[in-house]
């Protein structure tokens, strides 16, 4: 693990500007699993995240996993209607969320009895918080959750909307994860390496964040979390932490490239630039360009349902319309 090997590798808070070793992390993971295992978490049993990005979520994702744990992911953009249908189909043990999604969450989940507990991300009276979580795991020793076969063990759960009717619970499995890092990872075709400041924006409840993050923390690179895509915060985190990589939607790209904001910071140390989620103009493309004067500009074409990536145009060269060819282990009929 990059945890092992890279230990003194950070994650940055882009608005606090709090730095977290990789060491630090996997002590948090272990802390937050050690606590919610004792809180009464089982293996199997389902924790839903309904939140915007923050370093903390990483401490939680994981440490769920640790402990055996499925996670269910919610965006923190969804409906109360949305939210109760995904709560609903998934019926989560615990929910971890923040202050300013509480009115929502409690509305949604109002004739689910399966809830045993609500966690948020910072101080509310009356709540349960990862910070007295990450304290509790330090008094006590986490049990290992028996060995079961990773292809087969459901890791997340992401809703994927489909082609027809509500939005569908799309079961991934730790095999699936891990297959993804390795195929996006030194022993496939890497889009980062242990250098790289990842600019991490995408959605930590959507595939692109997890997936995104997972292939960082496994490549040793360095994560700068933002909580969401807001363009003067991304341009000043650029500048101060000289952020090397950036993933963007085309609609966000495009929104980048026309802002009056981007002339005004030093934006030269992005290196490479991944667009995915839907069909990328041309134009948008050479905007993105020249905007960042890029080493790479790589698509990725990628499903929820293929937990990450499918196909991705190659790396140290300006892509602008190929989605590229199938990654390692990959087959397309």
């Amino acid at each position: 693990m990059a945890v092992n090997l890279i230990a003194t590798r950070i994650t940055i808070d882009a608005v606090t500007g709090n730095a977290t070793s990789y060491s630090e992390l996997w002590e948090h993971v272990q802390n937050f699993a050690t606590a919610i295992q004792q809180r009464g978490l089982l293996p199997g049993q389902f924790v839903c995240f309904h939140c915007v990005n923050h370093v903390e979520f990483w401490y939680a994702f994981l440490g769920v996993a640790l402990a055996g744990g499925i996670l269910v992911m919610a965006k923190a953009s969804l409906t109360p209607k949305e939210l109760q249908y995904q709560l609903e189909d998934s019926k989560p043990s615990y929910i971890i969320t923040e202050p300013g999604l509480l009115e929502k969450v409690s509305q949604a989940k109002e004739h689910l009895d399966s809830i045993k507990e609500l966690i948020l991300f910072s101080e509310s009276e009356g709540y349960l918080t990862v910070a007295s979580l990450l304290q509790e795991g330090r008094t006590s020793t986490l049990e290992r959750p028996q060995r079961t076969d990773p292809r087969s063990t459901p890791l997340t759960v992401l809703y994927s909307s489909g082609t027809t009717g509500l939005p569908k619970g799309v079961i991934s499995s730790h095999y699936n994860f891990l297959s993804q890092m390795l195929q996006a990872g030194q022993d496939g075709e890497p889009f980062c390496n242990y250098t790289d400041v990842i600019v991490q924006w995408l959605p930590c409840t959507h595939l692109s964040g997890v997936f995104f993050t997972l292939v960082a923390l496994g490549q040793g690179a360095t994560l700068l979390i933002l909580p969401s895509f807001k363009l003067d915060l991304l341009f000043a985190s650029i500048q101060m932490y000289q952020g090397t990589l950036l993933p963007l939607f085309p609609t966000f790209a495009n929104m980048l490239t026309q802002s009056p904001l981007w002339p005004q910071y030093n934006l030269s140390s992005i290196r490479s630039v991944g667009v995915g989620g839907s069909v990328t103009p041309a134009v948008v493309a050479e905007r993105l360009a020249k905007v960042f004067n890029l080493e790479t500009l790589f698509h990725v074409y990628g499903m929820t349902e293929a937990s990450g990536m499918v196909t991705m145009s190659a790396s140290g060269q300006t892509t602008l319309e190929s989605v590229g060819y199938p990654l390692p282990m990959t087959e397309i009929k």
